[in-house]
């Protein structure tokens, strides 16, 4: 049933873990590394942006 389903929508089948947008997607609570991880790459980008809008 589920391949049926995922040919017909046409999606691939996965497996937990996964991730969506450089996050896990788990059903367990995400520990402190995976957040801090998170965090400096958003902060790395904000940093990016704001000195392209510094130079303009």
């Amino acid at each position: 049933v589920q391949a049926r389903l995922a040919r017909i929508l046409g999606c691939k089948i996965k497996h937990f873990p996964d991730s969506y947008l450089g996050m896990p997607l788990t059903h367990k609570k995400l520990d402190f590394t995976v957040w801090n991880a998170l965090l400096e790459r958003v902060n790395s980008k904000l940093l990016s942006w704001k000195g392209l809008l510094i130079s303009q």
